[in-house]
């Protein structure tokens, strides 16, 4: 039994590279705990197989295929986002470089 306190319902999620590894643990696990929630990946294909798997068990999922390095596709992941739920309750960045610096002082290519 799920402690009452650790429920997720009726939040939204955003998870990058959420179709592999730890984003996948991470969408699964706020899934069962009864979030709702959008996945973003560059492979379409992962996207897909992740959709009909989760569409199966009745879950609530966005599947966004985008490429978070790109000012374009982070547009579109804002857009989507905002127009499918106004607004996120959870954000799950699992992707990335290690380029040790302030967040501030990134630039939109790094």
């Amino acid at each position: 039994m799920i402690n009452s306190a650790w429920l997720l319902t009726g939040k939204k999620a955003l998870i990058t590279g959420g179709t592999k590894g730890i984003g996948k643990a991470v969408n699964d696990e706020f899934l069962k705990l009864g979030a709702e929630t959008a996945v973003v990946a560059r492979d379409q294909d992962e996207l897909d197989r992740l959709s009909e798997r989760y569409f199966t068990q009745g879950k609530k999922i966005l599947c966004i295929k985008a490429d978070v390095s790109r000012i374009e596709d982070r547009v579109l992941i804002y857009n989507t986002v905002h127009e499918k739920w106004g607004g996120l309750d959870i954000f799950v960045n699992n992707v990335g470089t290690n380029i040790r610096k302030s967040s501030l002082e990134y630039s939109n290519d790094e």
